[in-house]
């Protein structure tokens, strides 16, 4: 039971390198893989194709606008997706399928079609093969290990319910999750609790499940939805005690020191990401680039950095100081 591996790309040629460099090296039992690209400029998707040439690439119906605005250095909206492009390939690809993000690699050999004839032969819906070495919100998951690398995650406090009531919680609609506070079944932590049901970056998902969680996309991206579908899905199949799962180790990586647009991550720097990527991207394209620089971990500051002029340099630091200590809970990164 082969899966397909997914990966939405977006203008990060060197970052989508590294990604199929470390499945080339570890992964096994992979189907197909393809790339839904959202205006990546051609020239940088030819150099993939011809370094990988077994990976198929579909594009968005907005990419050769985004790709227009890449090219001229122009804002891109960052929370703008192709939402339809991704449902579509889902439903079309193996049941269960793996959906990545062009800034996620592989650091460890893995074997996808075991992992999914365990989750098929165990009634599993979500495998988390990667958690960005985030366990701060795990204090209240019963976990027992199924199978050889499953480990099941049960939630044994938190409150859950079908969409509508979750819609209410996750929007503090009428005061209905500041109503739960009060009467102390729910706290300031539970929202962080609630993605535990999902996995945006790093799932191995049976895909009905995917296709539901992002169900309310229209093209726009809105994280509370998701958590109100995920969390949901699992409270409709709370009975199944293996519904959601992680592997018995962390097998992928994600960065904090790269963001793919300027929507995300500004933190009041005045650091252009967009301009940082172009650079970087035609460095990559001009083989100035070594992508498998101190893998298995992410590119370190002083490679990026040293591509930069000095006060650019100086922001740099200044912005992925601060996007580390927000997010990036992996050892490697202090």
């Amino acid at each position: 039971m082969e899966v397909d591996i997914i990966i939405k790309s977006f203008n990060r040629a060197f970052y989508l390198d590294k990604v199929l460099f470390s499945i080339g090296k570890f992964v096994t039992g992979f189907k197909n893989i393809i790339i839904l690209d959202d205006g990546t400029p051609e020239i940088l998707l030819s150099k993939i194709t011809e370094k990988y040439p077994f990976v198929e690439i579909r594009k968005s119906t907005n990419h050769q606008e985004k790709s227009d605005k890449i090219l001229r250095n122009q804002e891109i909206d960052g929370y703008k997706i192709p939402s339809e492009l991704w449902i579509n390939t889902v439903k079309n690809a193996t049941e269960n399928v793996l959906v990545i993000e062009d800034d996620v690699w592989f650091t460890d050999f893995i074997d996808l079609e075991k992992i999914s004839k365990e989750m098929t032969a165990n009634n599993v819906h979500l495998t988390k093969i990667g958690w960005q070495s985030d366990v701060r919100f795990w204090n209240n998951l019963e976990e027992n290990q199924i199978s050889e690398n499953l480990i099941s995650q049960n939630s044994t406090k938190l409150f859950t319910s079908n969409r509508w009531v979750m819609d209410l919680v996750l929007h503090n609609r009428y005061k209905f999750f500041s109503l739960l506070c009060r009467l102390r079944l729910a706290n300031n932590q539970s929202i962080n609790e609630y993605y535990n049901f999902g996995s945006i970056l790093m799932g191995l998902y049976r895909k009905d499940f995917w296709i539901y969680t992002w169900q309310d996309s229209a093209g726009r991206v809105n994280e509370k939805d998701l958590l109100k579908n995920s969390t949901a899905w699992y409270h409709r199949f709370k009975k199944n005690k293996s519904a959601i799962c992680r592997t018995t180790k962390e097998y992928l990586k994600t960065t904090y020191i790269s963001s793919a647009t300027n929507s995300y991550h500004r933190y009041n720097i005045n650091f252009n990401v967009l301009a940082f990527n172009n650079d970087l991207n035609q460095r990559w394209l001009n083989g100035e680039m070594d992508v498998i620089e101190n893998f298995p971990n992410d590119y370190s500051r002083t490679y990026l950095s040293h591509f930069l002029n000095d006060d650019k340099k100086a922001l740099f630091y200044q912005w992925s100081d601060v996007f580390i200590k927000k997010f990036g809970k992996d050892p490697s990164l202090q």
